[in-house]
Order: structure tokens, then sequence, then C-alpha cells
């Protein structure tokens, strides 16, 4: 059995963002192991099926470009900001 902090680890590796990562890990751990007694990241023991889940969606994320799950389940947040910008850059 791996750790989350092997999972954050791995994901890291793949060019994700930390503090995003560590994020989006923790809530699908909360969906899948719920809030109570959840442990550190270093301590958290993850089944070999719950590791390769949450690492297959960073993956999908990946082939996608980084324009799919991840920032659906985060919020994009930089897209409204950026349209809204954009707008304002237009009427003038």
């Amino acid at each position: 059995m791996k750790t989350a902090l092997n999972l954050l680890n791995e994901i890291n590796d793949m060019g994700f963002d930390q503090q995003k990562s560590l994020i989006l890990i923790d809530k699908l751990l909360d969906k899948e192991l719920g809030i109570e007694g959840r442990k550190p990241l270093f301590d958290e023991k993850l089944s070999d099926v719950i590791y390769e889940n949450i690492l297959g969606v960073f993956r999908k994320e990946a082939e996608n470009n980084n324009d799919g799950v991840i920032g659906k389940i985060l919020g994009n947040r930089n897209n409204g900001e950026r349209k809204i910008r954009n707008d304002r850059r237009s009427k003038y």
C-alpha cells in the first residue's frame, strides 16, 4: 500500500501544481474515506484501487491538457477573470 504523500509526489512529478493537487486529493479522499478519521498524508495508507483511481483522474487531465475534470472540481476562477478582463478591453 502506498500513502497519500506518495500519490501527491507522483502527481507533482507529472507537472501539476502541488497546492491544487493537494486540495483535489483531499476532496477525493474525503469522498472515498470520509472526513472523520483521516490521517496526515505521510501516514494515510491508500488501497491500490483508490490510489489508481485518483491517479487516473490526473492522467486524464494531463491528456486533456489540464482542461477537464480537475478544473471543474476546483473551479476555473482564472477563466472567469480573463473573460471579464477581455470584455473590458473590447468595450474601450
